[in-house]
């Protein structure tokens, strides 16, 4: 019964969070913007770690359903950017829990194999599809070492300049503007041979 109420708690801190009504996540600021006690909210987590590495947990559960949902039956430049949408998807439904990922911050997390397994499960599937592609021949062979990392920095910019509305264009641009922007921001990764194809 107890990890249902903590998953109670959880989305109620993710509401909170993404409301922009929570602004801390410590056991006294989630007991004071939501129906939960702290009493029970300790019992439940012990501590303000505890209430955290549960919450960064579900955000990258979250975060890999989101992900997940790309179709996989894309080819593999096509479907790098429909995983970055979903990834866009994420941070325009839940700016207050995107924003909290990427301060979060326990070095003891990473050391619990639960939730090394989660959070490196997202960027397992960027790194697939990327070796994907260059087996067939869509990617540049050359950089395969930084390639993932610089698919996931230029959708982790464009998901923060949008989640924060740092652009006057945040709120403005529809899907499939933003689908061109990745389309941009993703050409440089392609072999010369795929960029005329894929520019066709």
């Amino acid at each position: 019964m107890s990890e249902v109420e903590k998953g109670k708690v959880i989305a109620d801190v993710i509401a909170a969070l993404d409301s922009g009504k929570l602004k801390l996540t410590d056991v006294a600021a989630v007991a004071e913007q939501t129906p939960h006690d702290i009493d029970r909210l300790v019992s439940l987590f012990v501590d303000d770690a505890g209430l955290n590495f549960e919450l960064a947990k579900q955000a990258n559960r979250l975060l890999a359903r989101f992900i997940s949902s790309a179709d996989h039956k894309l080819a593999p430049a096509e479907r790098l950017i429909d995983m970055g949408m979903m990834y866009l998807d994420f941070a325009q439904s839940h700016p207050g829990l995107f924003n909290y990922m990427f301060s979060y911050e326990d070095k003891d997390k990473w050391l619990d194999q639960n939730f090394a397994d989660i959070a490196h499960a997202n960027f397992a599937l960027l790194q697939e599809t990327i070796k994907e592609g260059i087996t067939k021949g869509v990617f540049v062979p050359k950089y395969e070492p930084i390639l993932s990392l610089s698919a996931w920095s230029m959708i982790q910019g464009l998901a923060h300049i949008q989640a924060n509305r740092l652009s006057p264009l945040s709120d403005s641009l529809s899907q499939e503007a933003k689908r061109q922007v990745l389309e941009n921001l993703f050409l440089g990764l392609l072999t010369d041979n795929y960029k005329a194809i894929y520019q066709q």
